[in-house]
């Protein structure tokens, strides 16, 4: 049910691309507000599925470890999430040594998406939106229900392997796979998502952060 919600709104994106883009446009030709508007249907469209399908007829909330929040865990997730995307420089050491790619590369051309006067939609996309939705998608519906079928070891393993491959970024998956396992374990340690949720806010907002004061300065 889960991967049958996830392709309806890969539809719904398509869709909405469809209808902003002129002929012989791809996604890369969209600039920041059109990139907004096809984001958002496949951001609420997965944030609507974790909480519809997480505890059918019960408190999906609660379902999703939305209920507990302790004011800490924003400021503990930002550290977690900053160190965590610094700690990948050594693993990607051996990895760039043998390929000729740009692990920066699809963050810089999202960055310049956005003209000067729309950068704030590009703080929203990463730093507040997508860590939002994705973290209530992909660790609270999906690793959730792993966990109550096969254990949380197992479950966190594949849900950060899913959460990796579905953004269809070869080179930055080691990355993604990484940052997933370090949500999903803070999530089934301390039982709140809104510290996973941190955690991928700072692992997000390093990169934004660089790549924006690299605009400006």
């Amino acid at each position: 049910m889960a991967f049958a919600a996830w392709v309806l709104t890969a539809i719904l994106g398509l869709i909405a691309f469809s209808i902003l883009s002129e002929s012989g446009q791809e996604m890369s030709d969209l600039m920041g507000r059109e990139r907004i508007a096809v984001a958002l249907p496949i951001a609420l469209g997965i944030a609507a599925a974790a909480l519809v399908l997480a505890a059918p007829g019960g408190d999906p909330l609660r379902a999703l470890r939305l209920r507990t929040f302790r004011s800490s865990d924003i400021a503990v997730g930002l550290v977690v999430g900053a160190v965590s995307q610094i700690a990948l420089v050594p693993l990607y050491w051996p990895i760039l040594r043998f390929s000729d790619g740009d692990v920066g590369e699809p963050a810089e051309k999202l960055v310049a998406a956005f003209p000067d006067n729309e950068i704030w939609l590009l703080v929203g996309l990463v730093f507040f939106l997508a860590p939002f939705t994705e973290e209530l998608f992909y660790r609270g519906l999906v690793q959730g229900s792993l966990e109550r079928s096969m254990g949380p070891w197992k479950a966190i393993a594949i849900s950060s392997v899913i959460f990796g491959v579905v953004h269809a970024q070869l080179l930055q998956l080691p990355g993604l796979v990484f940052i997933g396992a370090v949500s999903g374990y803070a999530l089934w340690r301390y039982q709140r998502l809104w510290l996973s949720i941190a955690i991928h806010m700072g692992f997000n907002g390093i990169t934004a952060i660089q790549l924006v004061s690299d605009r400006f300065g």
